[in-house]
Parts: structure tokens; C-alpha cells; sequence
């Protein structure tokens, strides 16, 4: 019994794939508004825009847009230097300085840096009282967050701001379970 004549092509073609990834490169276009870098095995090479040519059986391709980017991160409860418990909205822009640092350094590179503003803003708030905010010269945030995060993630930080900030009132509901004001019978039936 031997093989049917399809799955002899089938051989011979799924041969001539393996062969063609292990011994011709593939061509790799990096665009104007991109950086890469190219990793093969524990080497980093760092790719301007335009093309190279890249064997993709042994080498990886990561690249990014380095322009500007604006995020707003999601608001950080905080309570501030003289004891007000506030909300503050955040703004972020950045701009990548540093490709390799960014794509190789880090996981999810983007996720940890908004995370990290998050942190930043927190320690702000905690440092300074309500008023001092109030009256805040964005710089001084920037440059702090320029000092916590350009070098962990090769970021230059364009602008780090407070969009909102206002007083709030914080319940902890999902760990107590009880919110004043509501009756004991608000967990019956209704019919």
C-alpha cells in the first residue's frame, strides 16, 4: 500500500515552503511615521524607516508608530496632602525616544506606561494639598513624569495633565457590601 499521488504533491510542496522560509528573506517595508527593531535569537538591531530584507523563519519584526500619541488614562481617586478625597481625570502625550527600549524592554509596553501615569498622578496628589493643585503649573507634572517613566519605557513626555479635579466621596461597595441610607428590605423580591 503505498501513498496516493495527492499526498505526494502535498510533500512536495509543503518541502518546497520550508525550504523557501528557511533560505530566501522576505522584504520588510518600515514606513516614515515607524520604527523597528529586529530580533534574531539575543540580537537587537534597531531599523529606520524603509525596507530590509528579513529571513522571518529566524528573525521577528516589532515596530511602532513614534509620532504622538495622546491617551487618557482612567481617573485616579486619590486624597490629597491636607486630607480632601478627590477624582482626577487625566491627560497624557508622548512621544517614543527610544524604539528599543519601548518594544523590547517592556511587555505591553503602552499598558505599563499608563499604568505608571496613573502612579505618578497618585504621588502628585498625595504630596500637595487641594489648593496647591488648584493653582497647578502643568509643568511641574510633566517634568515629574518625564524623571518616574522616560527612561523604563523611552518615552519624551510631551504633556502629562489634569483634565478634571474634583472633590468626591469613595464607598468601598464590593468589599462591605453596605451603603448608608438603603433598607435592610431592598434585597427582597420585587413582584
Amino acid at each position: 500500500m503505498g501513498i496516493g499521488l495527492e499526498t505526494l504533491f502535498h510533500l512536495v510542496y509543503e518541502f518546497v515552503h520550508w525550504v523557501k522560509a528557511w533560505c530566501v528573506p522576505d522584504y520588510e517595508m518600515i514606513e516614515a511615521h515607524e520604527m523597528a527593531v529586529k530580533v534574531t535569537g539575543a540580537k537587537i538591531t534597531v531599523l529606520e524607516p524603509g525596507g530590509t530584507w528579513v529571513h522571518s523563519a529566524r528573525t521577528t519584526i516589532y515596530k511602532d508608530n513614534i509620532r504622538r500619541k495622546v491617551r487618557e488614562p482612567s481617573d485616579v481617586v486619590a486624597t490629597t496632602k491636607d486630607g480632601v478625597t478627590v477624582r482626577v481625570g487625566i491627560s497624557f502625550a508622548f512621544v517614543i525616544s527610544n524604539i528599543e527600549t519601548w518594544l523590547t524592554a517592556n511587555e505591553d509596553a503602552e499598558q505599563g506606561l499608563l499604568v505608571d501615569v496613573q502612579r505618578v498622578v497618585l504621588k502628585f496628589v498625595r504630596q500637595h494639598t487641594f489648593e496647591q493643585i488648584q493653582n497647578l503649573d502643568e509643568d511641574s507634572l510633566s517634568k515629574l513624569a518625564q524623571k518616574e517613566l522616560g527612561r523604563y519605557f523611552g518615552v519624551r513626555v510631551k504633556g502629562l495633565g489634569i483634565t478634571t479635579f474634583a472633590k468626591t466621596e469613595l464607598r468601598d461597595l464590593n468589599h462591605s457590601g453596605y451603603v448608608p441610607g438603603i433598607a435592610a428590605t431592598a434585597t427582597e423580591d420585587p413582584v
